[in-house]
């Protein structure tokens, strides 16, 4: 589909010098005076198994938020954004319209996921386990990914970063003993001159749940 012409990015709103109201991931042009205002998001959830299946089910992973509350956040307020006085009194032109691009993985504690209302059957997705299982998941080969490829699944040259499951489950024992932070694993398919991610999953401390779900009744 046709874009307008980008007019700015990352363009912070201010009451005053003080008091930064929002701010606006991308601004096109919408017409010759409007604008088109759109917000992107990267985010990652882990469904904490709760019987209900709502965006509140997904938490982050280091239990800050929940998709529900990402969202309501975004409609409620990022993309309010452009009605706001402080903002008018910025921009050239209206906003007129405005939308949220949304992307990331959500990760399920089984092999089945819940349908839900605002996710389209096609989302990325993988599993998570807290630590106590790690034996049951399937796979010889493995890799922590770094915050920084969380994205993308994992392809490249075979890499000396390559965990045996046992080598893994001592990294895991020795990084919760001082963190609570789940952690990101893939797990790979070696070739001749490649390693490929077949899949993906967080492993999680053991009492997580517990914690995860304490978080979903606070917020």
């Amino acid at each position: 589909a046709e874009q307008g012409r980008l007019v700015a990015h990352g363009l912070q709103v201010r009451a005053d010098r003080t008091d930064t109201v929002g701010e606006f991931d991308f601004l096109l042009e919408n017409g010759p005076d409007a604008l088109e205002h759109i917000e992107f998001a990267t985010k990652f959830y882990l469904h904490d198994g709760g019987a209900a299946a709502s965006l509140d089910t997904l938490v982050g992973p280091n239990l800050a938020d929940t998709l529900g509350l990402k969202m309501r956040k975004i409609f409620e307020r990022q993309l309010a954004l452009g009605a706001h006085p402080a903002a008018q009194a910025l921009l050239p032109h209206p906003v007129t319209q405005a939308q949220a691009l949304v992307k990331g993985w959500l990760f399920y504690p089984s092999g089945s996921w819940p349908a839900m209302q605002g996710i389209t059957a096609a989302h990325c997705r993988g599993f998570w386990c807290p630590l106590d299982e790690l034996d049951a998941v399937a796979g010889e080969d493995f890799l922590i990914l770094p915050k920084l490829e969380w994205l993308a699944p994992f392809r490249g040259q075979p890499t000396d970063r390559l965990l045996t499951r046992a080598q893994l489950s001592a990294t895991l024992a020795q990084t919760f003993d001082t963190s609570s932070t789940p952690v990101l694993v893939a797990i790979l398919r070696r070739y001749d001159d490649l390693t490929e991610e077949v899949e993906r999953g967080f492993i999680v401390p053991n009492d997580w749940r517990t914690r995860a779900a304490q978080v979903r009744m606070v917020k």
